[in-house]
């Protein structure tokens, strides 16, 4: 979703690091998850059951078939998010300053709170509100 003009292996982590100054770009695919699909709360859903989530984070002996424990663990799962999106952004604008944020991200606005934003609207709709 991401191509980059001076990394082309994003697993070499070290290759990436020494290239601080190559130029990021999102492809056709990433536009259409930074457009849609990352705020619908039937996709959080699924990236949450698929990723691998220590039970000391989310506890353990949830039912996946009742709604309560299903929208409990999407907000368990979207307030990690939250505090990773903080964190990678504080850790940006320590090194880079807010203005190079803005500019290269194009918003102040974290990613992750555009999608609680999104999903917060299905689930009002989901709980009749």
């Amino acid at each position: 979703m991401i191509w980059c003009n001076e990394v082309k292996d994003f697993s070499d982590t070290a290759d990436l690091v020494g290239h601080s100054h190559a130029h990021l770009v999102t492809n056709t695919i990433g536009i259409a998850y930074q457009k849609s699909l990352f705020k619908m709360l039937e996709y959080i859903q699924e990236v949450m059951l698929d990723t691998s989530v220590d039970s000391v984070e989310f506890g353990d002996g949830w039912d996946y078939g009742r709604m309560e424990d299903r929208l409990k663990l999407v907000s368990l799962f979207c307030k990690m998010l939250l505090d990773c999106d903080m964190a990678e952004v504080k850790k940006y604008v320590s090194s880079y300053g807010r203005d190079s944020y803005v500019q290269w991200f194009g918003s102040q606005k974290l990613i992750s709170r555009e999608i609680l934003e999104s999903v917060k609207v299905d689930v009002e709709n989901i709980c009749g509100m």
